[in-house]
């Protein structure tokens, strides 16, 4: 009687297994699968086998390769647009029984303890039909044959970039063994370009004001400067995808690449999810508010540096492109630098015209002395004036035959 029993609960299990799929030829496994397995978020089979990562599985249906359409999604310089559609098709080797998609959102990666609700699993078996809704997210459709299984996405969003994991599961004996695969999806993202001075990272407002600290007018520093200002200013890019290209430009002209006053600076910035996959892109821009800075805005944007208002203004744009001229998105970022400074008048200052007055007298006395001397010495040399000589003066003896005549005797 027990043998009896237990020959027919063989039977009734041997018949549940067959059942599993009816009419369907299926290659045995003899890899000698063992006890009970977990989920598929865990990535191991329900046959205590660790499909990937582990040793090899005799006769269980394999993913080949998957395509990805548009092949552009699958590179960050050309991630699938808003309003397109997004394949992924998988093949196997042989026929499964289950296809499960799973994604997990670029913020939500790596956490211990994430909302389920954000993580996206869509599945379909070879019973399903050629095609079928994702319970998750109804953008999303399964499609599959006897050797392929692959979603389509429609209308793609950000929290759609990264990994999508491909698990595919085959009947073995009575245990399910399944194989996985990732393929990297990027998306479009819109990045947000805000100015922030470097130091301290505040938000640039619609005006920045600097100062031109010499005073041309009487050549030396303004009272209490000893020096030019220094700005260094950011446009920060974040979130975009894909990473944009960051220009300056100076009332809508591009600022030129070879100058020697505006130094630019472009790098990777704050990177927002574990997987690093959105991350912000920085440009620095950073120059001296001196004489070379002004010439360069008198020549090259045609602006007047030296006003009577002794105040001048020029819009400072950042601008940033997501794809060849920005053809994904662009936007532009604006403040309006305000430029104070002494107006050179280019006229003679109070201690000018006192060294010039002072100059002039001078030189005209030492002219009218040279010239005196100069008159005398003519004046004496020909005779002109009543010059007596000096032997005139002297005492003679009347008596003296000897003596020389004057002049008066002559």
């Amino acid at each position: 009687m027990k043998m009896r029993m237990l020959l027919l609960m063989m039977m009734m299990v041997t018949g549940a297994q067959l059942k599993v799929a009816p009419n369907r030829v299926k290659r045995q496994s003899y890899g000698g699968m063992g006890g009970g397995g977990s989920n598929y978020g865990g990535g191991n089979s329900y046959g205590g086998q660790r499909a990937y990562g582990g040793g090899p599985s005799q006769g269980r249906a394999n993913v080949d390769g998957c395509q990805l359409m548009p092949s552009g999604a699958g590179d960050p310089l050309t991630p699938a647009r808003q309003g397109q559609v997004i394949d992924i098709q998988c093949q196997t080797d042989s026929e499964y029984d289950t296809c499960i998609f799973t994604h997990t959102k670029p913020f939500d990666v790596g956490q211990s303890s994430y909302n389920e609700d954000r993580s996206i699993k869509c599945s379909t078996s070879q019973d399903s039909g050629s095609s079928s809704q994702c319970h998750d997210d109804t953008r999303i459709s399964l499609i599959n044959s006897n050797q392929m299984c692959g979603i389509r996405i429609s209308n793609p969003e950000p929290d759609d970039m990264g990994i999508w994991k491909v698990h595919v599961s085959e009947l073995r004996n009575g245990n399910l063994v399944n194989t996985q695969k990732d393929i990297n999806i990027y998306t479009f993202n819109q990045s947000i370009a805000v100015l922030q001075t470097k130091r301290d990272e505040e938000e640039i407002g619609t005006q920045y004001d600097v100062k031109y600290n010499y005073d041309e007018w009487r050549d030396r520093w303004m009272d209490g400067e000893s020096g030019y200002e220094r700005h260094e200013i950011e446009c920060n890019a974040m979130y975009g995808s894909p990473t944009p290209e960051i220009t300056w430009s100076i009332n809508r002209q591009k600022i030129s690449d070879n100058n020697n006053v505006f130094r630019v600076m472009d790098g990777k910035g704050f990177t927002h999810d574990p997987s690093g996959l959105v991350f912000d892109w920085v440009s620095e821009l950073s120059w001296e508010v001196n004489r070379e800075f002004l010439d360069y805005l008198d020549q090259n944007h045609n602006i007047d540096v030296n006003p009577s208002s002794g105040e001048f203004t020029f819009d400072l744009e950042c601008n940033a492109d997501q794809g060849n001229n920005g053809e994904y998105y662009s936007e532009i970022s604006t403040t309006r630098v305000r430029v104070t400074r002494i107006y050179d008048s280019d006229e003679l200052t109070k201690n000018e015209i006192g060294i010039i007055v002072g100059s002039t007298f001078g030189g005209l006395a030492v002219l009218l002395i040279l010239l005196t001397v100069a008159l005398l010495i003519f004046a004496k040399s020909t005779g002109r004036w009543c010059f007596t000589d000096e032997s005139d003066y002297r005492y003679q003896d009347p008596q003296d035959k000897r003596r020389v005549p004057t002049q008066a005797q002559r």
